[in-house]
């Protein structure tokens, strides 16, 4: 499937794209961390949310590894670190790799404390089985 060119230039997902409610409740949620935070609701569906995004990754090892940050993190996430979670699932699997490995420079808006947290987390976590 094509991937389609987003608003800050890095490309869609195409397996799990932002339906419009999505992208408000993303808006809303921006807006709300800028203000002081997401309310505890919000909070959940956005950790929800990244678990099940980590899974439904086309590439494997890339949703392993997702799967497997999110389990470990997602309930010590802060609300601007959820919300650069949905940015960073935006774009397609070989750029978060080359993201989370340090392969490619992130751009402003990619280039997040919680990228920095998972690149941190791929270097201190044991090696990893493909065949687990």
């Amino acid at each position: 499937a094509a991937a389609a060119a987003t608003h800050s230039g890095h490309t869609a997902h195409s397996s799990a794209p932002l339906g419009a409610s999505a992208r408000r409740f993303c808006a809303a949620g921006t807006a709300a961390a800028a203000a002081g935070g997401l309310n505890d609701k919000q909070m959940l569906i956005l950790r929800k949310k990244m678990k099940h995004q980590a899974r439904s990754r086309d590439d494997g090892l890339l949703g392993n590894y997702l799967g497997e940050f999110a389990d470990r993190h997602a309930d010590d996430l802060q609300a601007q670190e959820l919300l650069d979670w949905q940015e960073l699932m935006e774009c397609d699997c070989e750029t978060v790799m080359n993201l989370v490995a340090g392969y490619q420079e992130a751009s402003p808006e990619l280039d997040t404390p919680l990228l920095q947290r998972m690149r941190k987390d791929l270097v201190d976590s044991p090696p990893r089985n493909p065949f687990a």
